[in-house]
């Protein structure tokens, strides 16, 4: 009953961190520099006060990574203290 429980236990936790571990790359950018494309997207300005003059993200694009990030800044929760 024991090694059951063990083994269960280790194929739980394989299972687990899998995906972490797949999708944790580190990719250095400095070296293919000539090969990134870095863009900003901006989405049209809403009505309310926060987004009256819409919201901005950075893109980087690196062809020889086959990498395609966007970074994303300026988010909060409505239901924080501060919006009360």
């Amino acid at each position: 009953m024991q090694q059951k429980y063990l083994i269960f236990r280790a194929v739980f936790f394989i299972i687990l961190f899998t995906p972490f571990s797949i999708f944790g790359k580190n990719i250095d950018l400095s070296k293919n520099v000539s090969h990134s494309k870095i863009s900003i997207l901006t989405c049209d300005p809403g009505n309310e006060i926060y987004s009256l003059f819409g919201h901005s993200a950075l893109r980087i694009e690196n062809s020889k990574n086959n990498l395609d990030l966007v970074v994303n800044w300026g988010l909060f929760e409505f239901s924080e203290n501060q919006f009360e």
